[in-house]
């Protein structure tokens, strides 16, 4: 069997089981894998994860439709600088630094409050 038929024959097979994701990036995907050396289990990973990551996609979309929210807020898209005593380190380590002065602006409103109090 030839290999140009050998493709033909998975993409199909691929489709047939619903797997769109995986058909459309199956020959690229091992073209690149065996550039890589990376082996059967390699290249079966790699398309695993693209169809993965599709899925996730696909539930995520249902369950914000599902829902019904009146709009879609992200919680990176929040301003920070509208309410300084929460702290972006503690949502998001990995990607904020400690910011000092949203701390102190949170310390000083404190003690505004118990002053008032």
């Amino acid at each position: 069997m030839t290999e140009p038929l050998r493709n033909e024959i998975v993409i199909t097979y691929l489709k047939h089981v619903h797997l769109n994701r995986m058909a459309r990036d199956c020959e690229s995907l091992a073209r690149e894998a065996e550039q890589r050396g990376l082996g059967y289990l390699g290249y079966l990973q790699a398309l695993l994860e693209g169809e993965l990551a599709k899925l996730h996609e696909q539930q995520l979309r249902q369950r914000l439709k599902a829902a019904a929210l009146p709009y879609q807020k992200r919680l990176e898209d929040f301003d920070f600088s509208q309410v300084p005593c929460i702290p972006k380190v503690r949502l998001f380590p990995r990607d904020a630094q400690r910011d000092e002065t949203a701390s102190k602006k949170c310390e000083i409103s404190r003690r505004q409050k118990r002053e008032s109090l």
